[in-house]
């Protein structure tokens, strides 16, 4: 006769969020009447039968393998079982304590936030926390408006399908630039459905900026300085143009005379000096900077006059005439964009 010798056959089955079978074997009843005990609840006992939360008593048992349903457990809860075996030569436990996972609700979250935002797109980034020991599939609910634990409050949905424990990410496109996005993951299985417990926002990046700066500088007959600045670049690579004419072009590239094309530019002031123009004339400028994020004009386009030679008439001919005096009128119909003066004749 001897101890007798006990295992924990493989560990629990038919789990559910509140009752599992713990299953066992015993393989040697040491040739004397045997008692089996499983031992279990959500901290490990180890081999002290008082540091157990709760324990069922099989009774007399013959070698071979045996099971116990336990019930009123907690859900998405781990518990541990080990089995113990007693005759009277003396008592045996399993080997080692076994673990399991109860069923439950998945948990998930929005991991930090989104990256890669740019001006149109962003990575929607979150975790699924826990299945729930249930097939889970996850969503990432978004919007420019906070839809908070209501589906049907979000403007759109992502389905990303079943997931297993980890890093969920969703790669959304067609957003607005400069706008603030909301967005958070949202997971469900048998056992209910489980928001992230908070929204996540985000701003997608802007478009770069730019403005005439005030208007062309160092005019002569036949040159000007077009003047502008790139007030912002959203962080990336900027590239400049100037579009100018006799003609307003606005905000149709195709419509101007010219362009000047300035490459990639920093934040900052920018100046293109063109030359062959015609005097006296008025031109038309207006910059454009464009750039991954977006593109966009100055706000308005600027104009500006080149100097030439002034003109001047009579203006319909003298007035105010008497036998010894008269009124000599004339007009200054332009003064060449330069400081003019002007004498009459007679």
């Amino acid at each position: 006769t001897t101890n007798p010798v006990v295992n924990n056959n493989g560990g629990a089955s038919n789990i559910t969020s509140a009752t599992a079978w713990l299953n066992g074997n015993l393989t040697s009843t040491g040739a004397l009447p045997t008692t089996v005990y499983i031992y279990y609840g959500t901290n490990d006992g180890d081999i002290a039968a008082g540091n157990w939360a709760t324990n069922a008593n099989l009774g007399l048992k013959t070698a071979g393998l045996f099971s116990n349903q336990v019930t009123s457990l907690l859900s998405n809860t781990v518990y541990y079982y080990r089995c113990f075996a007693t005759n009277s030569f003396g008592g045996s436990w399993a080997s080692a304590t076994t673990n399991f996972i109860t069923q439950g609700p998945a948990t998930v979250d929005n991991d930090g936030g989104a990256s890669n935002v740019l001006g149109l797109s962003a990575m929607l980034n979150g975790t699924l926390v826990s299945t729930g020991q249930l097939s889970t599939p996850v969503y990432v609910y978004y919007g420019t408006n906070d839809g908070g634990t209501t589906n049907a409050n979000w403007a759109t949905n992502v389905n990303l399908g079943v997931r297993g424990t980890g890093l969920v990410t969703n790669f959304v496109t067609g957003l607005s630039t400069n706008r603030v996005y909301y967005y958070r993951c949202f997971a469900t299985n048998a056992e209910g459905g489980t928001w992230a417990p908070s929204t996540t926002n985000f701003t997608t990046r802007a478009a770069p900026l730019v403005d005439n700066d005030g208007g062309a500088s160092g005019l002569s007959s036949s040159s000007a300085l077009l003047n502008g600045t790139l007030t912002s670049d959203s962080s990336t690579s900027t590239v400049v143009y100037v579009y100018w004419g006799i003609d307003n072009g606005d905000t149709d590239a195709t419509l101007w005379g010219h362009t000047n094309s300035f490459g990639v530019q920093p934040v900052g002031a920018l100046a293109t000096n063109i030359t062959g123009l015609l005097s006296n004339q008025v031109y038309y400028y207006r910059y454009f900077v464009t750039n991954s994020i977006g593109s966009s004009w100055a706000v308005s386009t600027t104009n500006f006059l080149t100097q030439g030679p002034a003109t001047v008439d009579n203006d319909g001919g003298a007035s105010d005439i008497t036998g010894v005096s008269a009124s000599l009128n004339g007009t200054l119909t332009s003064d060449g964009g330069t400081s003019t003066t002007v004498f009459v004749f007679w």
